[in-house]
This record gives C-alpha cells, structure tokens and sequence, in this order.
C-alpha cells in the first residue's frame, strides 16, 4: 500500500511525503504535465466534454506548461485543454483508482500551548507575551511530551487518569531554549508530523509559534516548521475578522476546532458555544481542568505549577478523545482520497469537486474544460412555505432524500449533456399544474426554468452522485440498524455509541459532499459553474416539494371528506403533516404507542405509495432521464409548535423507525438552542 500524505509543487519539481509498505517516503521529483489542444484526427483517444478530438501535449516542466496555457489563453483557434493543478495531475497519474490508506500509519500532531496573560489574551499575530509550555501528542501514541520552562513538575503526581511514565516532561533554560529544543523535536525526521491539529491551532497556537519563533530566534529559524522549509503567511477572513494564519509545506493542518464546525452539527446540532471545554463537555460529559480555586491562568501559573501543566496536557487528551469518539480526522482523509486532493481540500467545496470531477472525466478519457470567468447571477432558492403558528398534535413528517442530488440525476444534469436550447414560458407554477408549453426538444430532460438536459448519455456529475448516494445509503443502513439493536436491549448502548456515531458521521459527511456540489455548481469560481444548472436545480426543487404537498393534501381530503390544507410547514425537502384529525377520527390519541404503530402504518403503506406514484407522473411530465425522488417518512411526534419560518419543536416518538424508549426533542431555531439565549433559561425552555 502506498499513499500520500502530502503533495506540493515546489518550482518544478513535486514535492512528495506519505508511505509506501509501512514506511515513510519523502522525495521531490521532476513533474512532466501534460495540457491538450484542438485535433482534425477524429479518432483521438481523448475528447473534450462535448466529444471535440483533442491531442495531448507533454512539456518538460510546469514552467513551460504553465507558461504555454497564459500564452494562448485568449487564442480562439488553439483552446489549451487540461489541468493546470499539476499536483492534481501528479496524484491522477499516480493514483488513477481508489486511494487505499491507513489512518493508523498518518502521523497527527495534536498541540496545546500556553502563553503568559499577565495583560490579557495575546494576540498571536504580536506574539509579545511569554511562551510558557508547549504540549505534543500523536494520535494513536501514549507518550505525552511537554516543553516549559520550570522544573517544578512531577509527572508521578499527575491528577490525570494516565500513566506518569508515559509523560516526557522537558525542562528548558529559559523561552528561547524551550523553542530550539521544540523546533529541534518537530523538524527531526522520526518525529516530523504529517498533520498538525488541536483546537483552534490554525488561528492561535501556530501563528504564535511562528511569529514567536520569528521574534526571539529570526526569521530564518520559522523554516524548521516544514520539512521543505517552506511557510507561508496567509490573511483569512472569517465573520469580518482578519486573522493571519501560516501554510506550511509538507503539513496538512487539520485544526480539529475546524474540523468539528464542519461535521459535528450533524451529529450535535448547532451548539450554543464551541470553546473546548463545552464541546467536551456535549461529546465526552467531560470538561477541562478547572482551576477556579486559582481565579486565572497567570495566578494558576504562579501559586500551582503542577496543576497548570497538567492544565496543558489535558486539553490535548480532550481533543485527542473527541476525535475518538467521531472520527473526523479520518473522516477528513477519507473524503480528501475521494476527491484525489489534499487533506485541507475536504474543507472546502470547489477544489474538492474540481478534482473529484476531473478523475472521473480521467477513467472517460475525457479533457476538463478551461477555467473561465463568468459574471456571478442571483439564483432562486429553495420553497420555504409560511407555517400555520401554534400548537399541533399528532405531526409527521416526511422527506426528500438527497433533493438536489437527486435532482441532478433525475434530469441528467452535467455541463456536457446542459443544451443550449430552453423553451421560454416555462415556470415553476405552470410545472406544477402541467400547463407549460410543449418542449421544442425532443427526448431531452426539461427543468421548471426552461432548460434542457441530453438524455442519450449519463452526464459525469450524475454518476459521480449515484456512486455516492450508494455508499451513504449502505453506512446510513448500518447506522440504523445498530440504533435499533439498541433501543431493543441487544447492543450495549455505551459500547455501541462511539460505532453509531462515527457511521452518523461517515453517512453526513456524504450526504454534505454530495449536497456541497450544488453550492459548487452556483459558485462562479467553480470550472463548471453556470447559472443555468443552478436554477435547474433550484427550480426542480420547488416544483418537486410543491408537487408533494399538493398530493398530500389531496389524499388527505379524500380520507377525511374535507377540504383544508394539512401541511402545517415546508422547508425546502421536508412537509410537516398534521395527522391530529385522523387520530382523532381513529379515536386513538391516548395510548400513544399504539397511536405511533397506527400512524406508521398508514404512512408507510399508503402515504409513500401515493407520493411515489405522483412522482412517477411529474418525472413524465418533465420526461426526466429517470425517477429519482424518493420521499420517505422520517419523525412521528404527539406535539409540535412552531413559531416561524424554520423555528420549531418537535416531541419525537419514532425516528426514521428507531422507536424511542423516551421521546427526544427535535428544536430546530427556538431560543432553547440558541447561543445568544443564557443558559440557565435555554435549560427552563427545553423543560417547558
């Protein structure tokens, strides 16, 4: 097994680290790209997406081929086909199929430093304060190792639950030397990390090192931090706050502060705070060291030495035990093999989808197109119905799986099978009532803007999202079939928590992957990013919602001899349903199990049918290149208010068939969830 860790292009050449057999692998090597152009030879092997022969062209550096694409850029008769990510090219060509790992061999440095703050929080930019003690551990390895600069600590008397011996407590002779015996540790070929972690190490803990390195020792000494000797200050902007973070080459940086923002909500929703200490608390009911007895962590420094460096290791043990639990760093590598990119890319949106699209197109023998920039457009959103306020009882609601995804492929959307003919006149509301002129392309998929998709061959994107949904759907199954051996009794529920929640977290993290490619799609720096496709989708969106609310409801009447809307909210995929007449007709309501059982029963045998059936209609109407809308059932609950657009809870009894031993609270937007609401009245509202 070989793979990579790291790739980088430094100059010419391809700078390389990960592990072959077991063993690490460190080498940089000249990258030969290859670009393509226009053929007259019909029989090329490679074609641009649209089917046009190409020719390849091998050059001798990157230089050159970087070079030769400025060059001819705006030459209309040439069209310089290919990728200029020559990292990305370098990993296709090496690593064509599937990227097998082993996240046991992958090296994460996981960091906590502590900074003097006599005069307040430093600023990591300055890095004026004293560095007091630094922390390291590798995931996967007991051995802890401090650097500080007294000698006052005993590892034997360690208030932690660990092992004093696997503790390597380094005393140094003032900051300065604390630093060189550091950056001698971290540069060193055995101990080197392939990824550096922590919480909230990209904004704080390495621009302080950094800048603190820079400050006592001199710039040249920052260089240690990369195993090439190469970092980079960047400026990045989050929540209109600049911050300055550092690249460095050969490192990915994974901060698990990061890393929980963007794959924790699914598994805990939006916290009210995600300081350590309360994320620790959700995930482990565990929190930091306290040291309120101390009042602060300079007079913690100053009257108990021993417990501020125990203070140090234990957020380090914290993160290392969240990521235990989860998963995400893995996680985070699995998505970047995915995508044939690197581990920082599973952050993002566009290069992940750039290079993941570019691989398939690979295995087509298929060029990606130029890169050219196109004005950015406002699109239509998603159908958000107005919810009838109050109080319900006896509330079902059923979902879209995957809508945009979906979408995509039921209507084949992808930028080789997008046509240039659209039939004016075509709205969503005369999509929904089937009253839109005829279609002036024949055996062509037509979306609710008047846009046409081929139907005579599989677009890229669609395939990509149905190899996708496949593998969701087999974790996704696992997942609720170890919940549901739980709340029988079968499976130990302390014992299978840490599994569901890591397959909770493998089945999101998909589904986020695969509903990212919209954002994508509508984002004008992405290489297929047309407005066009993006209100396809959107569009389809609405009518497809729309068209379920419409034969709910019909249904619904039909049942009870009535004429009322019993869609109480929508929220772009999902109804809300209002059973509290049926129930009450059934003359059930009181013995809430078997209520449960009955409404169940009548949803899954009747309800999902009718839905399915009209999907089958709307799917001809549009001539889709297949039925993709699946709707299912997904909570049952005896009470549900709302108060607004988005805002509401649910009393849950069942959940996508895990039958709930005690009902759970769904609360989605209610002041009972939100950070600005204090916390001793969020506790009273969750009671009420």
């Amino acid at each position: 097994m070989k793979f990579y860790t790291s790739i980088s292009r430094i100059g010419n050449t391809i700078a390389f680290r990960g592990y072959e057999n077991g063993q690490r692998i460190t080498y940089r090597e000249q990258f030969k790209p290859t670009l393509f152009v226009n053929s007259k030879n019909p029989n090329t092997e490679w074609k641009t997406l649209e089917g046009r022969p190409l020719e390849p062209m091998k050059f001798d550096s990157m230089k050159e081929a970087a070079d030769f694409m400025d060059r001819y850029k705006d030459v209309a008769q040439l069209n310089v086909y290919g990728n200029s990510n020559f990292a990305a090219q370098f990993i296709q060509e090496n690593y064509p199929n599937e990227i097998k790992f082993d996240p046991t061999l992958v090296k994460v440095a996981n960091i906590d430093i502590e900074v003097a703050s006599d005069d307040g929080f430093p600023d990591p930019e300055r890095a004026e304060a004293v560095l007091q003690s630094i922390c390291l551990k590798y995931f996967g390895s007991k051995a802890i190792f401090i650097w500080a600069l007294q000698d006052k600590y005993d590892p034997s008397n360690t208030e932690l639950y660990i092992d004093p011996e696997d503790i390597y407590f380094v005393k140094c002779d003032g900051e300065v030397d604390l630093l060189l015996k550091f950056l001698q540790f971290w540069s060193s070929k055995d101990t080197c990390p392939d990824v550096l972690t922590g919480w909230n190490t990209r904004n704080f803990d390495l621009p302080y090192l950094v800048n603190r390195v820079a400050k006592m020792i001199g710039m040249e000494s920052i260089k240690k931090f990369s195993p090439w000797g190469i970092v980079r200050p960047r400026e990045l902007t989050n929540r209109g706050r600049k911050n300055q973070v550092f690249e460095i080459n050969g490192i990915e940086q994974l901060d698990y502060y990061d890393l929980f923002q963007k794959f924790g909500y699914m598994t805990y929703g939006v916290l009210e705070s995600y300081r350590l200490d309360h994320v620790a608390f959700t995930v482990l009911n565990e929190k930091k060291l306290s040291y309120e007895e101390h009042g602060n962590l300079f007079t913690l420094y100053k009257e108990d030495y021993q417990k501020f460096i125990d203070y140090n290791i234990k957020d380090v043990l914290l993160v290392e035990q969240i990521d235990e639990k989860m998963g995400l760093m893995e996680l985070a590598m699995t998505i970047a093999y995915k995508g044939g990119c690197g581990y920082t890319d599973a952050f993002g949106t566009t290069q992940l989808w750039d290079t993941y699209i570019y691989r398939e197109l690979c295995h087509r023998k298929n060029v990606v197109p130029p890169k050219v920039e196109r004005p950015m457009a406002d699109i239509v959103g998603g159908y958000v119905k107005p919810p009838f306020v109050g109080r319900h009882e006896w509330v079902v609601s059923m979902d879209l799986a995957s809508l945009y995804p979906h979408l995509m492929m039921q209507y084949n959307m992808s930028p080789e099978t997008l046509m240039d003919e659209r039939t004016q006149g075509v709205t969503i509301d005369k999509t929904l009532n089937q009253e839109n002129p005829d279609s002036i392309v024949p055996d062509a998929c037509m979306c609710a803007n008047g846009v046409h998709f081929r139907k005579d061959t599989r677009g890229v994107i669609p395939t990509i999202i149905d190899e996708l949904y496949k593998e969701r759907k087999g974790v996704k199954k696992e997942m609720i079939d170890t919940k549901i051996q739980v709340e029988k009794g079968v499976l130990n529920k302390k014992l299978a928590d840490g599994q569901i929640t890591k397959l909770n977290a493998q089945q999101m993290a998909i589904k986020i992957m695969m509903n990212s490619l919209y954002g994508a799609m509508g984002n004008r720096w992405f290489r297929y990013y047309d407005v066009r496709v993006a209100e396809a989708v959107t569009t389809c969106g609405q009518v497809a919602i729309r068209w379920a609310e419409r034969t709910v409801n019909q249904y619904m009447n039909e049942l009870m001899g009535t004429d009322t809307d019993y869609v109480i909210a929508i929220d772009t995929d999902s109804l809300y349903i209002n059973f509290a007449p049926m129930v009450e007709k059934m003359g059930l309501g009181e013995d809430k199990t078997k209520t449960v059982d009955v409404i169940h029963e009548i949803v899954e045998k009747k309800f999902e049918k009718v839905v399915a059936e009209a999907y089958e209609v709307m799917a001809q109407y549009t001539d889709a290149y297949s039925n993709k809308m699946v709707m299912e059932r997904e909570v049952i609950a005896d009470v549900g208010v709302w108060t607004a657009k988005k805002r509401y809870v649910l009393n849950v009894h069942d959940n996508e068939g895990i039958r709930y031993a005690t009902p759970q609270l769904k609360i989605m937007g209610i002041e009972a969830v939100k950070s600005s609401t204090p916390a001793s009245c969020r506790d009273a509202l969750k009671g009420l």
